[in-house]
């Protein structure tokens, strides 16, 4: 499901960064190792120390995370290496939950279409 994981973290870091530093946020702008797109970027001020979030939408699921960015935003910029590590473990977390529930709906639907199959059968049988 997801295409190549094996890049380097440092790598992932740059590409964060950017999607993050990009001026156009109402495009979709994607980071294709994950197959993640920022969507969306919101600034809220007056909460705390300015923080601002980032939403985003993972592999098309209608699965939304914010996360908290405890730097300013107002310049659009993530300065900090760190935060952009931290970003991205969270959506490799997020990523990983996706996976695990995708492949439990997969396996309830496989099920679902065998026990409909055996309940065609044994109609069938009492006819």
């Amino acid at each position: 499901m997801i295409a190549n994981l094996a890049l380097s973290k440092e790598a992932l870091i740059k590409q964060v960064k950017a999607v993050i530093n990009t001026k156009d946020f109402q495009k979709a702008v994607r980071i294709p190792e994950l197959n993640i797109k920022i969507i969306d970027e919101r600034l809220y001020w007056g909460l705390g120390k300015n923080p601002g979030y980032v939403v985003v939408d993972v592999m098309a699921e209608k699965v939304y995370r914010v996360f908290e960015i405890s730097e300013p935003l107002s310049d659009h910029s993530l300065c900090s290496p760190e935060m952009a590590l931290l970003v991205f473990e969270d959506l490799q977390d997020l990523i990983q939950s996706i996976n695990l529930y995708n492949a439990s709906q997969a396996f309830d639907q496989v099920m679902s279409e065998i026990f409909s199959l055996g309940s065609l059968r044994d109609s069938d049988l009492a006819n």
